[in-house]
Protein backbone atom coordinates (compact mmCIF):
# COMPACT_ATOMS: atom_id res chain seq x y z
CA UNK A 1 0.00 0.00 0.00
CA UNK A 2 1.56 3.27 -0.83
CA UNK A 3 1.72 5.44 2.27
CA UNK A 4 2.44 8.93 0.59
CA UNK A 5 1.87 12.35 1.90
CA UNK A 6 -0.48 13.12 -1.20
CA UNK A 7 -2.98 9.59 -0.52
CA UNK A 8 -3.42 10.12 2.63
CA UNK A 9 -4.96 13.28 2.83
CA UNK A 10 -8.22 14.24 2.91
CA UNK A 11 -10.61 16.90 2.78
CA UNK A 12 -13.68 17.61 5.01
CA UNK A 13 -16.20 20.34 5.22
CA UNK A 14 -17.32 20.73 9.17
CA UNK A 15 -20.72 23.15 7.79
CA UNK A 16 -21.40 21.78 4.52
CA UNK A 17 -24.50 23.06 4.67
CA UNK A 18 -23.22 26.79 3.72
CA UNK A 19 -22.62 25.17 0.21
CA UNK A 20 -25.94 26.91 -0.78
CA UNK A 21 -24.15 30.12 -1.23
CA UNK A 22 -22.48 29.52 -4.05
CA UNK A 23 -25.39 30.31 -5.58
CA UNK A 24 -23.83 33.81 -5.32
CA UNK A 25 -22.11 33.27 -7.99
CA UNK A 26 -24.81 33.81 -10.52
CA UNK A 27 -25.68 37.15 -9.70
CA UNK A 28 -21.21 38.17 -10.40
CA UNK A 29 -21.85 35.92 -13.70
CA UNK A 30 -24.99 37.72 -14.66
CA UNK A 31 -23.41 41.27 -13.68
CA UNK A 32 -20.53 40.16 -16.00
CA UNK A 33 -22.44 39.69 -18.96
CA UNK A 34 -25.00 42.63 -18.45
CA UNK A 35 -22.64 44.87 -17.33
CA UNK A 36 -22.23 48.09 -19.27
CA UNK A 37 -18.66 48.94 -18.46
CA UNK A 38 -16.53 50.62 -21.45
CA UNK A 39 -13.29 48.18 -20.25
CA UNK A 40 -11.83 45.65 -22.60
CA UNK A 41 -13.09 41.93 -22.84
CA UNK A 42 -10.15 41.03 -21.15
CA UNK A 43 -10.12 43.00 -18.38
CA UNK A 44 -13.68 42.25 -17.67
CA UNK A 45 -12.93 38.70 -18.30
CA UNK A 46 -9.99 39.13 -15.41
CA UNK A 47 -12.12 40.51 -12.96
CA UNK A 48 -14.80 38.14 -13.57
CA UNK A 49 -12.04 35.20 -12.32
CA UNK A 50 -11.07 37.37 -9.56
CA UNK A 51 -14.25 38.02 -7.96
CA UNK A 52 -15.31 34.43 -8.47
CA UNK A 53 -11.92 33.25 -6.85
CA UNK A 54 -12.92 35.25 -3.99
CA UNK A 55 -15.83 34.62 -3.28
CA UNK A 56 -15.59 30.74 -3.76
CA UNK A 57 -12.56 30.45 -1.19
CA UNK A 58 -14.93 32.91 1.36
CA UNK A 59 -17.80 30.55 0.72
CA UNK A 60 -15.11 27.57 1.41
CA UNK A 61 -14.07 28.99 4.57
CA UNK A 62 -17.71 29.36 5.69
CA UNK A 63 -17.86 25.89 5.07
CA UNK A 64 -15.61 25.08 7.06
CA UNK A 65 -13.04 23.68 4.45
CA UNK A 66 -10.55 21.19 6.22
CA UNK A 67 -7.65 19.46 5.13
CA UNK A 68 -7.41 16.20 7.17
CA UNK A 69 -4.18 13.64 7.79
CA UNK A 70 -4.89 10.50 8.99
CA UNK A 71 -2.54 9.32 11.92
CA UNK A 72 -1.37 6.92 14.37
CA UNK A 73 -0.84 8.93 17.05
CA UNK A 74 -2.91 8.79 19.99
CA UNK A 75 -3.51 12.27 22.61
CA UNK A 76 -3.75 10.80 25.79
CA UNK A 77 -4.89 13.32 28.58
CA UNK A 78 -4.45 11.61 32.22
CA UNK A 79 -6.53 13.31 35.03
CA UNK A 80 -4.77 13.50 38.11
CA UNK A 81 -6.85 14.03 41.66
CA UNK A 82 -5.17 16.78 44.04
CA UNK A 83 -7.99 17.04 46.35
CA UNK A 84 -7.23 17.26 50.27
CA UNK A 85 -8.22 13.36 50.14
CA UNK A 86 -5.21 12.54 47.83
CA UNK A 87 -2.65 12.25 50.90
CA UNK A 88 1.28 12.88 50.12
CA UNK A 89 2.53 9.46 49.69
CA UNK A 90 -0.72 8.90 46.69
CA UNK A 91 0.55 11.84 45.16
CA UNK A 92 3.97 10.61 44.75
CA UNK A 93 2.71 7.14 43.90
CA UNK A 94 0.47 9.29 40.92
CA UNK A 95 3.89 11.54 39.94
CA UNK A 96 5.86 8.64 39.33
CA UNK A 97 2.85 6.68 37.75
CA UNK A 98 2.69 10.19 35.22
CA UNK A 99 6.72 9.57 34.41
CA UNK A 100 6.18 6.21 34.12
CA UNK A 101 3.54 6.86 31.27
CA UNK A 102 5.73 9.77 29.62
CA UNK A 103 8.49 6.94 29.40
CA UNK A 104 6.56 4.65 27.07
CA UNK A 105 4.40 7.14 25.21
CA UNK A 106 6.71 7.30 22.29
CA UNK A 107 5.71 9.35 19.41
CA UNK A 108 2.05 9.64 21.32
CA UNK A 109 1.44 13.28 23.05
CA UNK A 110 1.03 12.43 26.71
CA UNK A 111 -1.18 15.63 29.05
CA UNK A 112 -2.70 15.96 32.08
CA UNK A 113 -5.53 17.99 34.09
CA UNK A 114 -5.32 18.28 37.31
CA UNK A 115 -8.40 18.68 39.41
CA UNK A 116 -9.76 19.02 42.77
CA UNK A 117 -12.77 21.18 43.51
CA UNK A 118 -12.36 22.65 39.99
CA UNK A 119 -9.99 21.30 36.81
CA UNK A 120 -7.05 22.96 35.83
CA UNK A 121 -6.73 23.44 31.82
CA UNK A 122 -4.90 20.64 30.03
CA UNK A 123 -1.06 20.62 29.75
CA UNK A 124 0.91 18.57 27.58
CA UNK A 125 4.05 16.50 29.38
CA UNK A 126 7.30 17.35 27.94
CA UNK A 127 10.56 16.37 28.07
CA UNK A 128 11.70 17.56 31.12
CA UNK A 129 8.06 16.81 32.66
CA UNK A 130 4.65 18.67 33.46
CA UNK A 131 5.47 22.06 32.54
CA UNK A 132 5.83 24.05 35.73
CA UNK A 133 4.28 27.49 34.68
CA UNK A 134 0.28 26.11 34.46
CA UNK A 135 -2.70 27.04 36.44
CA UNK A 136 -3.44 24.04 39.39
CA UNK A 137 -6.75 23.58 40.16
CA UNK A 138 -6.45 25.26 43.52
CA UNK A 139 -5.89 28.48 41.70
CA UNK A 140 -9.28 28.62 39.83
CA UNK A 141 -11.80 29.82 42.33
CA UNK A 142 -15.56 30.33 42.05
CA UNK A 143 -15.44 33.93 41.22
CA UNK A 144 -13.00 33.60 38.48
CA UNK A 145 -15.28 31.36 36.80
CA UNK A 146 -18.52 33.78 37.04
CA UNK A 147 -16.71 36.74 35.11
CA UNK A 148 -19.66 38.78 33.44
CA UNK A 149 -18.28 38.16 29.99
CA UNK A 150 -18.83 33.99 30.37
CA UNK A 151 -22.31 34.09 31.07
CA UNK A 152 -21.73 31.82 33.63
CA UNK A 153 -23.67 32.84 37.18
Amino acid sequence: MNDSPITTWSWDLTRPGMLWLLLLLVPVIWYFVRSLSDFPTWQKRVSLVVRSVVLFLLILALAGLMLIKPTGRQYVVLGIDRSLSVDKDAAKVIDQFVEQAKSVAGQNVLAVMDFASYPSPIVPVTESGVETDRTTSADIKPDRLRSSDSGLQ
